[in-house]
């Protein structure tokens, strides 16, 4: 069995956060392009994100990244057992477009956009460095 380093634990752990707010839409939009109001706005959003996952995120935007993904993971949590238990596919699609509103509402709180928020999960992955800043600020707001 290989042992994580801490950086690659946090990199692991936010993927995840990131997966399960996506597995929550399976079979629908993504967070980003799911708030999207037309097909132009979603092709902004990609772009958006693109430039955005170029520039490093400020040590205030991690430390907003790290609050808002404690905040979408409690989310998922409280949504995934009701979307399981919907009774048809219909219902999970309005449960999953109900939680995704939340989810993105959360990140807004936390002062990103949605498509900040998803740049800086890509930041994260590849570097060591920031998603050792977000694991701290995660641990300092009691995760």
């Amino acid at each position: 069995m290989t042992l994580l380093s801490r950086p690659a634990l946090a990199r692991s752990a936010l993927a995840a956060t990131a997966v399960g707010a996506l597995l929550l839409a399976a079979s629908g939009p993504t967070l980003a392009s799911g708030l999207s109001q037309s097909s132009d706005q979603g092709a902004q959003s990609v772009q958006g994100q693109s430039a955005q996952a170029q520039a490093a995120p400020s040590d205030a935007q991690l430390k907003s990244f790290a609050a808002a993904t404690l905040a979408v993971e409690r989310l998922n949590q409280e949504w995934a057992g009701r979307i399981q238990a919907a009774e048809n596919a219909e219902r999970k699609q309005q449960l999953r477009t109900e939680a995704m509103q939340q989810m993105a509402a959360a990140v807004r709180d936390e002062g990103l956009t949605v498509d900040e928020y998803n740049a800086i999960v890509d930041v994260v992955q590849s570097d060591e460095s920031a998603a050792a800043t977000v694991t701290e600020y995660r641990d300092q707001m009691g995760r």
